[in-house]
């Protein structure tokens, strides 16, 4: 009778994290491993700083992402002493949309070259963001638009 309580235990668990695990949909948050096209939301707070765990290697003081970054109104990515990469290819172009706020400080935006296929051209958009860039590197081949936002580059 024990073992046939632990049993029902174990299924309604894996019920339960299958069910949270769809409800997810396509939005991940900051230290989630990131399969292709998924998009990466920022709402409140994400930093990625130099013992930021990056999702894709598992070294520290970087971050990859597999899928377009956004940041929200409500957002404010920062990054310091650490690098931002996309890690996409010629079949999966990424790119990061601010809308809220970016800050930099002595850090990196870039595109990995380490796929089989490496896309390098990139594109990083700002609406009515604002955004600050200390001693930072935006580096890739691409387009950066900004519209309405407030910038500072130190």
């Amino acid at each position: 009778m024990e073992n046939k309580a632990k049993t029902v235990l174990v299924i309604v668990i894996l019920l339960i994290s299958s069910l949270s695990i769809l409800s997810l949909s396509n939005q991940v948050s900051a230290g989630s491993v990131i399969q292709p096209n998924t998009n990466l939301y920022v709402n409140g707070v994400m930093i990625i700083n130099e013992s930021t765990i990056d999702p894709l290697t598992g070294l520290p003081g970087q971050y990859g992402v597999r899928g377009n970054l956004i940041v929200n109104s409500t957002g404010t990515l920062i990054i310091e002493n650490a690098t931002l990469y996309f890690d996409q290819d010629v079949l999966h172009h990424y790119k990061l949309i601010v809308n809220g706020t970016l800050i930099m400080y002595n850090a990196e935006i870039t595109v990995s070259t380490e796929s089989l296929q490496p896309y390098l051209l990139f594109n990083a958009s700002f609406f009515g963001a604002n955004v600050k860039i200390h001693n930072s590197i935006i580096k890739f081949p691409g387009n950066v638009y900004f519209q309405n936002s407030n910038v500072l580059i130190v």
